[in-house]
Order: structure tokens, then sequence, then C-alpha cells
């Protein structure tokens, strides 16, 4: 993703999911799932695998937490924009990867891309304000809040549950909060190729900084 300017690809990226969510909807398009009771499911698979204390304090936070209700209605979503998914060929952002897309708050596909982008709250509200063509949000809608930190959590604890099946002999015992990775730390390994999120330590590395993140929204 390489637009002129951080300002303009922020633009771009509203505007791009402002595009998908004006799709229609038809009868046979399925529902997306609510991130706390995919995080449930996933939690219960890892059942057995030695993951860091820490952990699991965060996915619970998340699993005992009640979801505010929606502020607006289910639109087409992605459901999976993760930046592998996200490609600028030169003059305009596409979306790759369809297979999850489905009914879902519209805050859910913006959600998740600021986690996986690390957007502060000002830059939320700058995205916000381009998918509705109109000034940045003045707040920041409590519905994404909680997706944010949804998300995260959920994606964490995925990418701990592939960890656990790419081989990964889980935690030893010492792993602390504070000594986790950050998801600035996980992006800078990958891009100077120290780490690689499709083997087993990267997994491990991206769902703690994923859970590390969540805990901090």
């Amino acid at each position: 993703m390489q637009p002129a300017t951080r300002s303009a690809a922020i633009g771009e990226l509203g505007a791009l999911f402002r595009r998908v969510h004006a799709l229609p909807v038809t009868a046979d398009t399925v529902a997306g799932r609510e991130p706390r009771e995919f995080l449930a499911e996933i939690w219960a698979r890892s059942s057995g695998f030695a993951v860091p204390a820490w952990t699991g304090d965060v996915v619970r936070r998340v699993l005992d937490e009640t979801p505010p209700l929606a502020e607006r209605p289910p639109a087409l979503s992605h459901n999976d924009p993760n930046p592998s998914n996200l490609v600028y060929d030169g003059s305009r952002l596409l979306l790759l990867d369809w297979d999850n897309a489905g009914t879902n708050d519209p805050f859910f596909d913006l959600a998740a891309v600021s986690v996986f982008f690390r957007f502060d709250d000002a830059t939320c509200a700058h995205l916000i304000g381009a998918h509705d063509d109109a000034p940045a949000a003045t707040s920041l809608p409590t519905s994404f809040i909680y997706l944010r930190r949804a998300i995260a959590a959920l994606c964490g604890a995925m990418f701990l549950h592939l960890a656990r099946h790419a081989g990964h002999a889980g935690a030893r015992g010492d792993e602390t909060f504070e000594l986790a990775p950050t998801l600035a730390d996980v992006h800078g390994s990958m891009a100077a190729r120290t780490l690689d999120v499709r083997s087993p330590e990267g997994q491990w590395a991206f769902g703690q900084a994923l859970l590390k993140a969540s805990a901090q929204l």
C-alpha cells in the first residue's frame, strides 16, 4: 500500500471500504461471525496447549465484556482485511481473498484494518470520516472501540492456535506481558526478515503481539 502520503492512504482505505459496504446484499449472503463467539471457540480449541498466563487474562476480558449495540446496520463486509489481502496496483487499492465475505457491522472491516496497521485514535477517526465521506469523527464510536479490542484478541488467539498446529512447543513459563513483543516489534522483524509469520515462531510472536495490542486498547 503506497499512495503518495499517509493522509491519502487513509482516505483511499476509507473510500475502498465505503464502496465495499455499499454493495448489495442478496438473500444467500452469509452473516459474518460475531468475534466474541469465534474467540470463545478458538480459545476452547487451545485447551491443553501451554500459553503465557497473561494471554488468558486478555481473552477473558473480551469474553466477559458485553458487546455494545451495533450503531449501524449490517453491510456486505470483507471480514479479513489483513495487510496480505490489501494491495496497491500503482493507482488504486484492491482487496484480495473474499472467502470470508458476508454481512457484518461495517465497523468490523475498519477496526480490523486499524489493528493490523497500528492506527492511533486520530487516524481511526480519519479513517471513519473517509469511509463516511465526511470530516474526521470527533470521537470514536463505542462499537468501533469494542471491535478493535475484540478483533485484536481474536486474531491473537488464532495465531497462537496456528503456532500450536505448526509445531510450536508452547510457553516455557517465564513469559510476561512486559516482555511480549509489540506489533511494532513484529512488523520491524518482518521488515528485517528476521521473523516469518508463516513459521511457528513467527505465529507465536504475532499472536502475543496482537493480544498485547488488545490489552492496550
